[in-house]
């Protein structure tokens, strides 16, 4: 139990980072980076975890002698992997916010450069010749 909780707390940093980056392709890294973290821990939850809250529940049934401890370890780990889950779940959720946020000012970059370009064109001088 005390190694997964290390592991655990060792991600913290990565994931409580409030850096979700500069531009998009540092936004996109960082997204790749997390989804790898992301697959890493659901397979600690699936594979480790499960197994220790299914041992930690059988001793805590079978009146283990030290079945306070037991019950405190294993509240615990499930507190520090939902903390890991939820601060990695809002972590994508930053980071796709602000690849829509660069998505936009980049469309708001080009309709003012068209802009710019439609504003030289309605002031041109040149109407072009008259028939008549």
């Amino acid at each position: 139990a005390d190694e997964l909780i290390s592991w655990l707390k060792e991600k913290e940093p990565e994931l409580a980072n409030s850096d979700y980056g500069k531009n998009d392709s540092a936004s996109i890294t960082m997204l790749k980076k997390l989804q790898s973290l992301n697959d890493e821990l659901k397979l600690i939850q699936k594979q480790k975890f499960s197994e220790l809250i299914k041992i930690s529940s059988q001793m805590i049934l079978r009146e283990h002698s030290d079945k306070r401890n037991i019950l405190r370890k294993q509240t615990e780990v499930e507190s520090t992997m939902n903390k890991m889950l939820n601060l990695a779940f809002e972590r994508e959720q930053h980071l796709n916010a602000m690849l829509k946020i660069f998505e936009f000012e980049r469309e708001c970059d080009l309709t003012i450069s068209w802009l710019k370009d439609q504003e030289v064109l309605a002031a041109s001088q040149d109407f072009g010749t008259d028939l008549e």
